[in-house]
């Protein structure tokens, strides 16, 4: 189940820190149930259980689909700022939820993916991970099958898939630290 496996890697990405204490640059003014304080350069923060949990029947009703259940467990799981980790040494950022307007922001982004994709007559995906910044590679689940592709979305969107579902992928992430301070 991804609930379990999005948790799993949280408490081994909050490892790495002192007192589980993820120290990252100042990425956003919004607050979060997850953070903990902040200065000028710096936001301390660590994943929190996601009560109460965001909702997906908007999204589902406005797409007239079902959204992936491994997406919803995912996606309903943590407030959490970004975790910073690698695939196969590629880097990967998992695309995370710090509060509901970040939630409302994803919503946004999915809609506009997926009008994409109907446009070019593609399957439906629905994102969860950026891949290296160099590239506009994503990670996104298949929405009828539960498969994570990599994909370069366009016209002549590009997939290759890596694992059979989400908790697989995720259980082969490896934690990175980059760009946080310590």
């Amino acid at each position: 189940m991804s609930h379990e496996a999005i948790l799993n890697l949280a408490e081994r990405y909050t490892e790495q820190y002192p007192d589980g204490l993820i120290v990252s640059p100042r990425f956003t003014e919004a607050s979060s149930f997850c953070e903990v304080s902040r200065d000028q350069e710096r936001i301390r923060w660590r994943p929190q259980p996601q009560i109460p949990k965001v909702n997906f029947e908007r999204i589902e009703a406005a797409l007239e689909c079902p959204i992936h259940h491994s997406i919803k467990d995912f996606y309903q799981s943590l407030w959490c700022g970004p975790l910073h980790l690698t695939f196969e040494d590629a880097p990967v950022d998992l695309i995370q939820l710090w509060n509901e307007a970040d939630f409302e922001h994803l919503i946004e982004n999915i809609f506009g993916h997926y009008l994409q994709q109907k446009r070019f007559k593609q399957a439906f995906t629905f994102f969860f991970a950026t891949g290296d910044e160099s590239s506009e590679a994503i990670y996104s689940v298949e929405n009828e099958t539960g498969r994570v592709v990599m994909e370069i979305p366009g016209p002549k969107s590009v997939q290759t898939r890596v694992a059979e579902d989400l908790s697989e992928f995720l259980n082969q992430l490896n934690c990175r630290a980059c760009g946080e301070l310590s």
